[in-house]
Formats: structure tokens, C-alpha cells, sequence
């Protein structure tokens, strides 16, 4: 979990200056990103099958650089409201994220309680690996819903 964080932190500074200095919109360096993001996602749920030891930490270095992308949108937030709310704009797109996962913890944990407990060792929940699949299927098809409606998102320019 730590590589992603590592990931994160050069992602984001990775994204920002492409962002900055590649004469393209936002959106499409967003885009991009986001597109990528799914592709490491999918590496991480599809290739569950493989010995994955040894490429882990890259794995989630790599989930982490992608995901770097996600400040972009809070700099794409300024160009689609007014002035006057802004600051408000802004705020609740960088707390719904948090919202978001908050709420996804609850549901993931519903899944594996419903389809995957296995049994309880000193007081301890034991989960079938085939419930964890589910929960990350389920990441998996929210990220891609979340890539294509991103797709529709309109730029505009505050005087």
C-alpha cells in the first residue's frame, strides 16, 4: 500500500506538469490518465491467476502513478462554474471522493459478508478469495462508468 502512495506522489506530479506544459486541454491529459488507471486496474483483477508476488509493489506503484491524474479534475472544476461558487465547487469535488469511499468500504464489506465468509477464527472473519474478485469486478465497473462519463464532461472558460 505504500508504493501507491509513493505512486501518488509522483503521479500527480507527473500528471500536473503534462497537464501544464503539453499544449492539449486537461481533459484529454485526464482522459489519458484515467484510461490508464483502468488498465492497471484491470492487470490487478484479471491477472489474479499468476504469481503476482514478485510484481506487486510495481503493480501498485503503477496504480498509484495512474491515479495521480485525479487532482486534474479539481483544476477542470474552475471551468465549469462561476466565480461566486467556485471555492464551493471545488470543495465538494475534492470531499466527495472521500464520500465515495467511504460508502464503497461499506458496500465491498456487504459483498464479502454475503458471499464470501468462510468462518470466524478468534473472532477473526475469513473471506474466500473468490469474494475479494467480486469486490475489485466491482471497483473495476465503477471506474470504467466513471472513465466513460468523464468522456462527457464540457470545459468551459470563466471570464
Amino acid at each position: 500500500v505504500m508504493m501507491m502512495s509513493i505512486g501518488f506522489s509522483f503521479g500527480a506530479f507527473f500528471w500536473g506538469i503534462v497537464s501544464d506544459r503539453l499544449n492539449v486541454s486537461r481533459k484529454k491529459v485526464y482522459l489519458f490518465g484515467l484510461i490508464l488507471y483502468v488498465l492497471a486496474w484491470l492487470c490487478l483483477t484479471l491477472f489474479r491467476y499468476v504469481s503476482l508476488n514478485s510484481w506487486l509493489h510495481i503493480l501498485f506503484f503503477v496504480l498509484g502513478f495512474f491515479f495521480g491524474v485525479i487532482p486534474i479534475s479539481v483544476a477542470m472544476i474552475k471551468s465549469l462554474f462561476p466565480l461566486k461558487i467556485m471555492g464551493s465547487a471545488t470543495g465538494a469535488a475534492n470531499a466527495l471522493p472521500f464520500v465515495g469511499g467511504a460508502l464503497y468500504q461499506l458496500l465491498i464489506g456487504y459483498i464479502l459478508d454475503i458471499f464470501g465468509l468462510e468462518r470466524i477464527e478468534d473472532g477473526v472473519r475469513i473471506y474466500s478469495s473468490a469474494s475479494y474478485e467480486l469486490g475489485f469486478i466491482i471497483c473495476l465497473f465503477s471506474l470504467i462508468l466513471a472513465t466513460i462519463m468523464a468522456f462527457f464532461i464540457k470545459i468551459y472558460r470563466n471570464p
